[in-house]
């Protein structure tokens, strides 16, 4: 007897039966390849049962083959836009891919749609959706799903982990750290919620804690380059500042171009005189991120702290370079062109620094820089008196006009303008040996003494104007014959 059509489909929905069942036995001993296999061949006997193509395409993520995955789910929905669980899948398999916002919208359909579903399903996806929305600095809007998830599941670590994140974000310190002590009672072994209570001790300022916590993350997971750094900065906190730098290294060593760990490392190594290294640093991080103005400002100053003016003047063309219309940038150029002796060019960039930004008062100050160094001293005075009608305490000006004042005899208004500047800045040294020097030119030696020793005492190191003039003046008296006037 032939076998008639209702026979033959007949014969492949049992076929079919028998390869999901095999697929679900696969699947429930994680055996990914194998089950994807036998649902595809069930797929075969019976293309239409969507519950299959729905398991195909979870097998697909746990393989991770995620565009594959994303593809089957859009399959399933077109023939039931309704299916959450399908949702699910391409929100997982969209996740992997980074496209989290997309990731994000689909979990949100799962949610709407999972009347059907468990309270214990619901919790993971909202599980999910919470610590997706973390990952992408919504934590306003994660703490909601997060709660849910966690009130369903209090014995799930992952959400109460992002969960902790959230709240610290937040600025719920209280709330945050509640949350990741749970995680650590239910996980004590968790590398990531030891960091992330390093990062909540830092900021509440109790770095003591803060690198106990980082130190006990990196004794589970040591090739994390992030908490070395981290720790590095607690150390740096403490005033440690060898531990400080050998973190920043093991940073280096994890992750060769880690900025933030080479950036951290050459200010360290300013902070501790060591500028050839900071400097040697600082060039590294510029290669890993050469847009960065912040580190060509930083290696600006120290070619600055070693004399070197040319090199502090390229590093600023740089930072000109990537902010062309910024005032301070085009007033830095200007300061080191100064330096350089170079005052036309300087005057020049100073006003175009004022150009850009005409209330800004550091355009105007060096452009009185240039003015003085051309021998320009009225001109000069202006732009100083407009440095102080903008901000009248900028110590700079009150300085640099009372010199201007001192040349052209005009030795009362200079000894005013700089004794306000040592009153406004009393830890000044360049203010007091101006004062110092201004007290000596008018005659007065025993002031000027006074601000020489107020001087000394800040800085011992320090060799200023009036130290020389001190200098020079007691040459000239030893020369000087007998009976001479003195």
């Amino acid at each position: 007897m032939p076998i008639t059509l209702t026979g033959v489909r007949l014969i492949h929905r049992l076929k079919a039966r028998l390869f999901r069942s095999l697929g679900r036995r696969n699947w429930r001993s994680q055996a990914w390849s194998s089950a994807l296999a036998n649902l595809q061949r069930a797929a075969e006997h019976d293309p239409g049962h969507l519950l299959t193509q729905l398991n195909i395409a979870w097998c697909l993520y746990k393989l991770q083959k995620y565009e594959s995955a994303i593809e089957k789910c859009e399959q399933v929905l077109q023939k039931s836009p309704n299916c959450a669980a399908a949702h699910a899948c391409r929100a997982h398999s969209l996740a992997e891919v980074g496209r989290r916002q997309e990731a994000i919208d689909e979990v949100r359909r799962a949610v709407r749609l999972s009347s059907k579903m468990s309270e214990t399903e619901l919790g993971s996806w909202e599980g999910y959706l919470g610590a997706w929305l973390v990952d992408l600095g919504q934590y306003a809007e994660a703490v909601g799903p997060l709660e849910h998830a966690v009130a369903l599941a209090p014995d799930d670590a992952s959400w109460r982990h992002r969960l902790g994140i959230a709240y610290r974000e937040l600025g719920r310190t209280e709330d945050s750290l509640k949350e990741l002590q749970a995680v650590l009672k239910i996980d004590p072994a968790c590398p990531y919620t030891h960091h992330a209570l390093g990062v909540h001790f830092a900021n509440v300022k109790q770095f003591d804690k803060a690198v106990d916590a980082y130190r006990q993350a990196l004794r589970l997971r040591p090739e994390e380059a992030d908490t070395h750094v981290n720790l590095g900065i607690a150390y740096g906190e403490l005033g440690r500042m060898e531990e400080e730098i050998s973190e920043y290294k093991k940073a280096i060593e994890l992750a060769p171009g880690d900025f933030t760990a080479l950036s951290n490392l050459g200010v360290a190594y300013s902070q501790s005189g060591r500028s050839e290294s900071a400097i040697e640093v600082w060039k590294r991080a510029i290669s890993s991120n050469p847009d960065s103005k912040e580190v060509w400002g930083s290696l600006s100053m120290e070619y600055e702290r070693l004399g070197r003016w040319q090199e502090a003047l390229d590093a600023c063309r740089e930072i000109e370079r990537l902010a062309p219309n910024d005032a301070i940038a085009q007033g830095n150029v200007a300061v080191f062109l100064n330096r350089l002796g170079k005052f036309d060019e300087a005057l020049e960039k100073a006003r175009q620094a004022i150009r850009s930004d005409p209330n800004c008062p550091d355009g105007y100050l060096h452009a009185g820089v240039a003015l003085e160094g051309l021998g320009d001293n009225q001109p000069a005075i202006h732009e100083y008196q407009r440095v102080l009608e903008l901000k009248p305490d900028n110590p700079y000006a009150l300085v640099n006009l009372g010199h201007v004042y001192l040349d052209l005899g005009r030795g009362e208004e200079a000894v005013a303008l700089m004794k306000h500047a040592t009153e406004l800045y009393p830890e000044s040294v360049e203010a007091h040996d101006s004062l110092g020097t201004a007290y000596f030119k008018t005659g007065d030696p025993e002031k000027a003494m006074e601000e020489l020793d107020i001087a000394v005492r800040l800085d011992p190191k320090f060799q200023g104007e009036l130290r020389k003039l001190l200098v020079e003046t007691q040459a000239v008296s030893q020369k000087s014959p007998p009976g001479a006037l003195r």
